[in-house]
């Protein structure tokens, strides 16, 4: 090793000594007081700081990309927190509705949650998180605060499938209820159901409301069905048919009641 530095020293000599020689001169023209020597001094000065100035802007610029780094973190937590608040707000108000609601309507109630909705094995359906465990058995009704949605059809333990009124195959006998005309209503598809047969001498006007009739082992009277959007008479003018918007929107479904009995 010591071999090593002493021929790199005896090959580079004279280098070595242009360096240390180069430094003292330094050392000793920044030791004097003189003017020009301060001079000097001055430019050295703003010269070494020219020369630092990129690593400091390199410092400056990177400390500022964290700092938008971390400020971006936060607004991503505010923006979350802030959905949260909104959800926690828009859940609270439902469950106050369905409070209300469920001590107005008269019947034993259970609240359930949607935690599916689409096509299964019986058509049109929806899940729900409750089942024989809650007391839930086949065939009871499924309202929400906006109407009806359909009736149980197959349970578990924990979970009920419920057969929803947008089935192709499911009928629901209703009533009218300015003109107490009983029909049975069945989906169109696009969201729209129908009742067909009214007789010709029935005054049915859109917007009147439809109800459920009471004519059934399932459904009690009076729920709340939808709202005639149109009425209008058959091809061969022996009756008339109204079309009904329903007042449930199962798309967006969340909590339900199913009347227990």
């Amino acid at each position: 090793m010591f071999k090593a530095i002493y021929d790199f020293i005896y090959d580079f000599f004279e280098y070595i000594l242009l360096g240390v020689l180069i430094l003292l001169s330094f050392i000793m023209i920044l030791s004097g007081d003189a003017p020009q020597v301060e001079a000097l001094q001055n430019s050295l000065s703003d010269t070494f700081s020219f020369l630092t100035y990129p690593k400091k802007l390199i410092q400056k610029t990177t400390g500022l990309v964290q700092e938008n780094k971390e400020l971006r973190r936060q607004n991503l937590q505010l923006i979350r927190r802030n959905s949260e608040l909104i959800e926690a707000y828009n859940e609270n108000k439902r469950y106050e509705e369905m409070l209300g609601f469920r001590d107005s309507i008269g019947y034993n109630v259970l609240p359930a949650r949607v935690i599916n909705y689409g096509s299964m094995s019986i058509g049109q359906a929806v899940l729900l998180n409750k089942g024989q465990k809650n007391g839930v058995t086949k065939h009871l009704p499924v309202i929400s605060t906006e109407g009806v949605v359909g009736k149980v059809v197959n349970t578990g333990d924990h979970t009920a499938v419920v057969h929803v009124f947008n089935d192709i195959n499911f009928r629901l006998s209703i009533r009218f209820v300015d003109s107490r005309v009983v029909g049975i209503l069945q989906p169109i598809g696009e969201g729209l159901l129908q009742v067909r047969d009214i007789p010709t001498t029935a005054v049915i006007h859109p917007g009147e409301e439809v109800v459920t009739s009471g004519f059934s082992d399932i459904f009690p009277p009076n729920l709340k069905v939808g709202v005639v959007d149109e009425i209008k008479h058959s091809e061969t003018r022996n009756y008339q048919i109204a079309t009904v918007k329903p007042y449930v929107q199962l798309e967006s479904l969340e909590e339900v009641f199913v009347i227990l009995k």
